[in-house]
């Protein structure tokens, strides 16, 4: 017997949803091979480019973002907000940031926050900051003092000594990546 109009229909339909579906995944996979090479091009390019410092290497941004912006810009460049852990770290990124960003006092994202637990610093790994030496000292303003309005930390690019500041303000930020 004929099938009827709406056999054919259906058959159709069917035929277009399973091409319509094996294109969708077809563009996933299009898409997660895509950025697993930004990601890659951004390790390349941040330890060719930046300071290599142990098994890490830290590339500064001469771009005005907020804390979050600039977190998810290191992130898809396969990178995060710089961490830097330890005396080692800490001064080889002083010295990184002072000459890359050139005279003057740039503060730049790092990737430190206290947004979770109000005065408990962490980096974006969630581990705790142990070391207080790295924050601005002075009797009037010495830091962290912002309170619950300034929960990121940026670095000072003159002297590399941390204050905590307004997440939402636009300063230049550093990224670290892998080595």
């Amino acid at each position: 017997m004929a099938e009827s109009n709406q056999q054919i229909r259906e058959k159709q339909l069917s035929s277009l949803d399973s091409r319509l579906s094996r294109l969708e995944g077809s563009i996933r996979n299009i898409s997660d091979v895509t950025s697993a090479n930004r990601r890659g091009i951004g390790r390349l390019q941040g330890c060719a480019k930046g300071r290599r410092v142990n098994a890490k290497c830290f590339l500064g941004v001469k771009s005005f973002e907020t804390f979050d912006a600039s977190a998810r810009l290191c992130g898809a460049g396969g990178g995060h907000l710089a961490m830097p852990r330890g005396v080692t770290e800490a001064e080889a990124l002083a010295a990184y940031t002072k000459s890359f960003f050139g005279p003057g006092n740039w503060p730049a994202w790092i990737g430190v926050t206290d947004r979770h637990s109000e005065g408990v610093y962490v980096f974006q790994d969630g581990v705790r900051v142990s070391s207080g030496d790295q924050w601005y000292r002075h009797p009037q303003l010495g830091q962290p003092n912002g309170g619950a309005q300034e929960n990121c930390v940026a670095l000072s690019t003159d002297d590399g000594k941390w204050w905590d500041k307004d997440c939402g303000r636009r300063m230049y930020f550093i990224c670290e990546y892998e080595y």
